[in-house]
């Protein structure tokens, strides 16, 4: 019965792990980690809140957004500081 969510868990782990080293080949490490080490937690926390309801209420969700948005903007700064 575990198999199947597993397998998905594991190819998704993979699928992360091959776009960390596209992105380091890409970008360069000091570019590519700290948009990966942002990024990774919003993700989570996305699942969090759609999927298991840990989150509920305006204001928390507000709080999530903002929090979000800033992480976006800091990951989209770090990248156009390569230029």
């Amino acid at each position: 019965a575990m198999i199947v969510p597993t397998l998905v868990c594991g190819v998704g782990w993979g699928l992360a792990q091959t776009c960390w080293f596209v992105a380091n080949n890409s970008l360069g490490q000091s570019v590519a980690f700290p948009i990966v080490t942002a990024m990774a937690p919003c993700v989570g926390a996305l699942w969090g809140i759609f999927y298991f309801k840990e989150v509920k209420g305006a204001r928390n969700l507000g709080f999530f957004g903002l929090a979000l948005g800033l992480a976006a903007v800091g990951c989209v700064l770090v990248a156009l500081s390569k230029k």
